[in-house]
């Protein structure tokens, strides 16, 4: 067994394979679904009485929402990008539903688009920014599964 070919070969596997200004509009369009399912959680938020049940489920997940904002973010900021509070594609659509079951199933709808863009983009992104990727497409893909 050659170790110096498999090194070789298992970082040339791992090396991002993304052009800088490529990374920094996925890490942008992550940044605004995240903002939109923020917001959306904002807005559902008003409509409900504080402290209950409901109003504190939303608000922890709101909170995730918050968290990854601030890691997609920074990791904007590491590129050298200024991050915007671009409305996504996400925010109008989901602004205009009224039937709470339709809200829910939407924030799913954009949890999963999330999920999808997320797997298939980490393959690609600089190894530094893996690890927090990974971490965030694991806890959406727990929050869809229902852990």
């Amino acid at each position: 067994m050659n170790i110096e070919r498999l090194l070789a070969t298992t970082r040339k596997s791992w090396a991002s394979s993304m052009a800088p200004g490529e990374y920094a509009a996925f890490l942008t369009e992550l940044l605004n679904a995240e903002h939109d399912r923020m917001r959306l959680l904002s807005a559902y938020l008003q409509e409900l009485e504080v402290g209950s049940l409901e109003w504190d489920a939303i608000q922890s997940v709101q909170l995730h929402e918050i968290r990854n904002c601030v890691v997609l973010a920074s990791l904007l900021r590491e590129e050298g990008e200024s991050p915007t509070p671009a409305v996504g594609r996400f925010y109008g659509r989901g602004l205009a539903l009224s039937d709470r079951n339709a809200r829910f199933g939407f924030l799913s709808h954009i949890q999963a688009w999330l999920v999808a863009r997320l797997a298939t983009g980490l393959p690609r992104v600089p190894p530094r920014a893996r690890h927090v990727l990974q971490e965030m497409l694991d806890s959406h893909l727990a929050t869809l599964s229902g852990r």
